[in-house]
């Protein structure tokens, strides 16, 4: 549906005189990836703001964005999988809130985490080999 949409776009831009007929797939791609971005990031910030926790959400999201940005990290196949995956990362980060810690937990899960990230490093997505020496 979104690429349908994405190359109808492009398609209007291209009559008018807007973009040029031959970079017709690039555009179809930047378009559909900004609409994917746009309509998933407003669905998640909703969701935090329905559960109350807007600003926590923005931080998770901005973490997450910066980090799949910077790292590369885990790229799904499909738009709806990518969507299904920050969709549970985000219940389980908000879930976190309900459920008290003691700072011993948190150091724990800290150093787990790093631990496990140490020993199982981000592999960088193909488009992201330019931050390799990073």
């Amino acid at each position: 549906m979104m690429n349908t949409f994405a190359s109808s776009a492009v398609s209007l831009m291209e009559r008018r005189g807007i973009i040029s007929l031959e970079d017709h797939d690039i555009y179809v791609y930047g378009f559909e990836l900004f609409l994917y971005t746009l309509l998933s990031t407003g669905s998640l910030l909703c969701i935090g703001f329905a559960f109350n926790r807007f600003f926590e959400t923005v931080i998770c999201l901005a973490m997450f964005y910066m980090s799949q940005t910077y790292g590369g990290g885990f790229h799904a196949s499909t738009h709806a999988r990518c969507f299904a995956v920050m969709l549970i990362g985000l219940f389980v980060y908000l879930q976190s809130f309900q459920v008290s810690h003691s700072h011993l937990i948190c150091y724990v899960i800290c150093i787990v985490s790093v631990l496990y990230l140490w020993n199982h490093p981000l592999i960088l997505h193909k488009n992201k080999q330019f931050l390799a020496s990073k």
